[in-house]
């Protein structure tokens, strides 16, 4: 069977997707995503069930541009493919749509293939897998590559990692991360706005029962994330408000 370069998906947003204020988190946005391109993989043949023992994808830079909120409860089309990459970074892009073909989001993430055993980054050629040729282009978005910035962070809170919190990588997910981001966001302004970009840069695995310091700061519309243990990095957010 040819190789579906460019993959779509339709799902029906219902109850259980959206906040209190009525929209789509964006952490359930980031799981449905991510879903969709382990059912890509698997088509494409670059994942395979028998290597979930030894071998997993994981995303170490994504970025999500939100171009309108989504409160209703409508069918939307997913769609991703995967570009081409370096020797061990993958990018593959995302786009959601609403029933009339009208852009929603857009994204796009970094992957990388991690050796579950010696937990480090593999060649996908060490698991046998070979990208298929003729790959589409990529869109026109940045993930963000400078998170350099150490200043005016203040500490909010110690936050542990939990039986729920965990994936099949044995780490901390990844779409948990925004969660504990947003946990930590002042609640009263998702009433008026929602996360309009957000960029998030998985720097080092956090592994069950870790404990992560997490630290805010914010800049008008701009908000930024991070968190660390014994003072080094795990993560880093970097996100903007956007009023509807």
């Amino acid at each position: 069977m040819k190789e579906e370069l460019v993959y779509t998906q339709k799902i029906t947003l219902g109850y259980q997707h959206f906040d209190f204020s009525g929209h789509w988190k964006l952490a359930d946005m980031f799981k449905q995503l991510s879903d969709l391109a382990t059912i890509h993989a698997q088509k494409l043949g670059v994942y395979r069930p028998d290597m979930a023992q030894n071998y997993g994808w994981v995303v170490s830079k994504i970025r999500l541009r939100i171009l309108k909120p989504l409160k209703n409860e409508d069918t939307l089309s997913m769609v991703t493919w995967a570009s081409e990459g370096s020797r061990v970074i993958f990018p593959r892009y995302y786009q959601i749509k609403d029933s009339l073909g009208n852009l929603c989001a857009e994204g796009v993430g970094l992957w990388t293939l991690l050796d579950l055993q010696k937990r480090r980054i593999a060649m996908p050629s060490r698991a046998g897998i070979i990208f298929p040729e003729n790959l589409p282009e990529p869109l026109e978005i940045k993930v963000s590559t400078d998170f350099s910035d150490e200043q005016g962070y203040t500490f909010i809170e110690n936050r542990q990692v939990r039986y729920s919190d965990v994936d099949t990588n044995q780490h901390l997910n990844n779409a948990r991360y925004i969660e504990w981001v947003c946990d930590i966001l002042d609640s009263e302004r998702f009433k008026q706005h929602y996360i309009a970009d957000l960029s998030v840069y998985f720097k080092k695995e956090t592994a069950p029962n870790e404990v992560l310091s997490l630290e805010m700061k914010e800049d008008g519309d701009w908000f930024y994330v991070r968190g660390l243990k014994d003072g080094e990095l795990h993560f880093a957010v970097e996100g903007q408000w956007q009023k509807y």
